[in-house]
C-alpha cells in the first residue's frame, strides 16, 4: 500500500513528537543546586547552569526554565530595591513640604 504526501508527512510529524517525548530529561537533586537568596547567589546559580549546561548535565528546557527564574529572582529583587528607595524619597519630599509649609526650614550655618 503506497502512502500519499500527508500520510508520509503526518508519519513523520509522530515519529519526531515519540522521538522528542523519549528524550531522557537530565535535572539534578535538589541538594546540588545552589541557593538563590541574594543577588551574589543569582551570579553564581548563573555561572553554575551555564557549567551544568555546557556539559550536558542539564537538558537545555531544565536549563531554560531555571534561567527564567533565576531571571525572575534578580528583577524582584531590584523592584524591591527600587520601591524601598522610592518609599525613602517620598518620606524626604513630605518632610521637606512639611518644614516649608510651617516655615521651620533649617537655617543656613
Amino acid at each position: 500500500m503506497a502512502l500519499d504526501a500527508e500520510a508520509r508527512r503526518r508519519g513523520g510529524q509522530n515519529r519526531a513528537r515519540q522521538a522528542k517525548l523519549a528524550k531522557a530529561v537530565r535535572v539534578v537533586s535538589a541538594d546540588a543546586v545552589p541557593p538563590l537568596a541574594t543577588m551574589d547567589d543569582a551570579v553564581a546559580v548563573s555561572a553554575w547552569l551555564f557549567r551544568m549546561a555546557a556539559s550536558g548535565v542539564l537538558d537545555p528546557a531544565t536549563t531554560r526554565e531555571c534561567n527564567r527564574s533565576v531571571s525572575s529572582f534578580v528583577h524582584a529583587v531590584d523592584k524591591a530595591d527600587l520601591l524601598k528607595r522610592i518609599k525613602t524619597l517620598e518620606q524626604k519630599v513630605r518632610a521637606y513640604e512639611t518644614q516649608t509649609v510651617t516655615g521651620d526650614r533649617p537655617r543656613p550655618r
